[in-house]
């Protein structure tokens, strides 16, 4: 055990906790980042693709689709091979922007999974997330992941978590060790559940110093959309940080939302290197 808090700071940063900066993602970040973020529902996965193009027709960075946009169904499940993964991936190659699939039924082998894959400028594949905390029934049949996943954008990392994950906080914590600056997050969340929701969005942003761009699914009646970002603001004295909420309407929507994630990072590792390292260690560290 390290004797006092200081020298746990000090451990930290010899650690990858502010890895960022020694390496080139400071020097070459961009200082804004547009998300776009559709929130629809589609009974095939073709029904998501003029979306997507329209998002990027309209300057988007970065797509982000819901959790579980599309009917169920063996036809609507993907694999690493899927057709409809290689049209995301020639998209992104296209247009020069990250897609990320929002939640999709997943097969492998016997195994069943809600996955979400991200793919890069290039087309390729960045990311592939599992979802990491199967919600109510999900448990019944669907598989958890054991690790979570991000990747890097024009020198931003950008984790990637879906729906229920963001209520574990110690979940949220480790993208943030891992020197994310923002985490985007396929949600599929009952209307009477929205509230709540946010106040979990809004503690997470606010306790890791690092904005949430969520895509919420609309499936009437009981799920109306909502999606948006979640990043802060500073007092006038820079003394303290507030959670600001910027949200689509109800019902089928797109939109583009400006972020700057990496203007937090300062932010973020000084309140991770006050962590008390009697209590607030993760496992692993």
């Amino acid at each position: 055990m390290l004797a006092n808090c200081q020298d746990y700071t000090n451990a930290l940063i010899e650690k990858r906790l502010i890895s960022w900066r020694d390496d080139s993602r400071e020097a070459h970040h961009l200082s804004e980042l547009k998300v776009g973020i559709a929130q629809f529902h589609s009974p095939d996965l073709s029904g998501s693709l003029p979306r997507i193009t329209s998002l990027l027709d309209k300057g988007a960075d970065v797509v982000l689709l819901p959790e579980k946009w599309m009917n169920g169904g063996d036809t609507n499940e993907v694999d690493g091979e899927s057709d409809y993964l290689g049209r995301l991936s020639a998209l992104a190659s296209e247009y020069g922007s990250v897609i990320l699939s929002g939640g999709m039924m997943e097969r492998d082998g016997g195994n069943l999974h809600i996955s979400c894959y991200a793919f890069g400028r290039d087309g390729g594949m960045v990311a592939h997330c599992r979802k990491l905390h199967p919600f109510g029934i999900e448990r019944r049949s669907i598989t958890p992941g054991r690790a979570i996943s991000h990747f890097d954008i024009d020198g931003i990392r950008i984790g990637v978590a879906i729906c229920y994950d963001l209520d574990f906080p110690e979940t949220v914590r480790r993208f943030a060790m891992a020197g994310c600056d923002m985490i985007a997050v396929p949600a599929k969340i009952r209307w009477e559940g929205i509230d709540p929701w946010l106040i979990y969005l809004q503690a997470r942003a606010l306790e890791n110093r690092m904005p949430v761009a969520f895509a919420n699914a609309v499936s009437p009646p009981h799920f109306m959309g909502r999606s948006g970002v979640v990043d802060l603001t500073r007092s006038a004295d820079g003394m303290m940080m507030f959670p600001r909420t910027r949200l689509l309407g109800e019902g089928e929507e797109e939109g583009i939302f400006t972020i700057d994630p990496a203007a937090y990072r300062e932010d973020r590792v000084s309140r991770l290197s006050e962590r008390n390292p009697h209590t607030d260690a993760l496992s692993g560290e």
